[in-house]
């Protein structure tokens, strides 16, 4: 089962439009491709970041996609607690409505899968052992 990262609006707003706030005056100054070489580079990974952020739960793993650079597989019986987070710490997440999962270990990661409800009924169909704190049950 694959969720999708939800998008936040401003986070896009904000992210593409640094990046063209970046771009656009190298074109009228003094136009040149190689100026505009690195912020398209960016911009690349930028798409590929907000295209392929997803959080899928196979058999009894989690993987975590965020783009094609990074991916990370979690196993799903070492998860501990699942909550709400508002957190703005740096995640593989492109919202700021987040759930925090806690590992056993006391490591954690923040997701924001647009079907909160159906991400955290997936896990728990796999751990149900897992303690689901406020307005995720």
């Amino acid at each position: 089962m694959v969720f999708k990262s939800k998008i936040d609006t401003w986070v896009l707003v904000l992210t593409f439009g640094i990046t063209a706030m970046a771009v656009l005056p190298l074109c009228f100054i003094s136009f040149s491709w190689w100026d505009v070489l690195l912020p398209f580079i960016v911009l690349l990974f930028l798409v590929d970041m907000f295209c392929n952020t997803k959080y899928a739960i196979k058999d009894d793993k989690l993987l975590i996609q965020c783009g094609h650079f990074m991916k990370e597989c979690y196993p799903i019986l070492s998860i501990k607690k699942i909550e709400d987070s508002n957190s703005w710490e740096s995640a593989p997440a492109l919202s700021v409505s987040r759930i925090r999962i806690t590992f056993v270990d006391g490591k954690s990661i923040l997701v924001s899968p647009k079907n909160k409800k159906g991400f955290v009924d997936a896990i728990a169909k796999v751990n149900n052992s897992v303690e689901l704190v406020v307005g995720l049950a």
